[in-house]
């Protein structure tokens, strides 16, 4: 992306040209183009050019199709984009003079000095998403009610969340995510299902591996199945779509409203997440190795580990049963019947670098899924948690995962019961 008309040279420039310079945007060029974007127009006083629409028709060459309702790019990207930024004032960026944020709400960049002077010149919100709104209904925390896989995909709705009333009472009572949120007191990302990726690597010979979906070498046209037109505009316009399970969505509802601290939750999409994300910070994601590849990548630290079936139906395969346990737990039906007997899987563990919390959230399918979500965070269940593990209080806990028997009726969690548990090695 071309910079179609810098503004004048200015500490302000100079300091956004450094942070596009940094080692952390060179080594990924959308937020960086987005960066580039935003401050150019900022400085140069064209807010107007600072929507969602124009963002994502210039920085990301969305097409005439484009519709923002239903591909979250830009929201996803600039969120990327404020969590970047304060790494970088933190680290490579911590003796820059003026500070570059973009306030949840808009797309407008402002600037302060580091002595706490603020530039006039700057906007402080987009006019078009007032700033007395709560942080995440402002900046339109769209999430998808996702696909309900059976012979056919139904229709993607949005959902625009409302704020929920906290209180001293419920700040005390927490489940186990929003107490994990709370108390690292920094940032945790919420990443989401991908369901897009669901309908295209169901419909070709061999599932991609995490390395294909890492590389995005299973979206391009050559990579399709078929050569048929239709169909190929069908895996162009999934290729470009995000899209998320209502399992998924709930999960993340559920997340903020138990959290006093939503302004410590950041929603990410599977797509918009790189491996070495994993090395730093605090995540929860949602789904399994079909839907989230991602969760591959733990899966080798785990007793219980998710196996999609290839023969038989998907389940949690028991590498040590003890008494009375079973070696595997499917539900010996269809990922996609959402009813009945099924099973989902709670996992607390360390990220890759050991310097922050993964909680993982899996289940056989959607509904198991949000059955994982409701037990972590119903407050209920925190305390039957730290009496499984032996521990009083939840700064106790050792790494642990737990493997949840759900019953479902109409395609909602119903029962949940603890059916297995293990603790993993080191300690918090």
């Amino acid at each position: 992306m071309q910079i179609d008309s810098p503004p004048k040279p200015d500490e302000r420039w100079d300091s956004v040209q450094q942070i596009a310079a940094s080692a952390t945007f060179r080594r990924s060029p959308r937020l960086r183009d987005m960066l580039l974007y935003i401050a150019e127009q900022s400085l140069s006083g064209h807010e107007q050019e600072l929507t969602e629409m124009k963002i994502g028709l210039r920085v990301f060459a969305r097409g005439d199709d484009y519709v923002p309702s239903e591909d979250s790019i830009v929201r996803s990207t600039v969120r990327q984009l404020r969590t970047k930024l304060h790494e970088y004032y933190e680290t490579d960026g911590a003796a820059a003079p003026w500070i570059m944020e973009i306030p949840k709400g808009g797309f407008v960049a402002t600037f302060r000095h580091r002595d706490g002077t603020t530039d006039d010149r700057s906007k402080t919100a987009d006019p078009l998403h007032p700033p007395n709104r709560a942080w995440w209904q402002s900046t339109a925390l769209l999430l998808s009610l996702g696909i309900l896989l059976a012979a056919s995909v139904s229709a993607n709705l949005w959902l625009l969340l409302t704020p929920a009333p906290t209180s001293d009472s419920h700040s005390r009572s927490l489940g186990l995510a929003a107490w994990l949120i709370t108390t690292a007191n920094q940032p945790t990302h919420v990443v989401l299902d991908d369901y897009a990726y669901v309908l295209m690597s169901t419909s070709m010979p061999a599932r991609p591996s995490v390395e294909d979906y890492a590389e995005r070498s299973y979206i391009p046209l050559s990579a399709a199945p078929s050569k048929d037109p239709v169909f190929l505009r069908l895996w162009e316009l999934l290729g470009t779509r995000y899209i998320v399970s209502l399992g998924a969505e709930a999960t993340a509802e559920r997340i903020l409203r138990s959290t006093p601290r939503q302004d410590l939750v950041l929603i990410s999409h599977a797509r918009n997440t790189v491996a070495r994300d994993f090395r730093n910070g605090n995540f929860i994601l949602c789904g399994n190795s079909t839907n989230n590849p991602w969760t591959e990548l733990f899966d080798d630290k785990l007793n219980f580990p998710f196996q999609p079936g290839h023969k038989q139906y998907p389940g949690f395969a028991n590498r040590h049963p003890k008494a009375a346990e079973q070696s595997f737990y499917t539900a010996a039906q269809p990922a996609s019947q959402n009813s009945g007997v099924g099973y989902a899987r709670i996992a607390y563990i360390p990220n890759l670098s050991h310097t922050g919390f993964i909680l993982l959230l899996t289940g056989l399918n959607m509904v198991t899924a949000e059955a994982a979500g409701e037990f972590a965070t119903d407050p209920a269940r925190l305390p039957a948690i730290l009496h499984l593990f032996n521990v009083k209080r939840p700064s106790d806990l050792p790494y642990f995962e737990i493997l949840l028997q759900t019953k479902s009726v109409d395609n909602a969690p119903d029962e949940v019961r603890v059916v297995a548990w293990r603790r993993i090695a080191g300690h918090p």
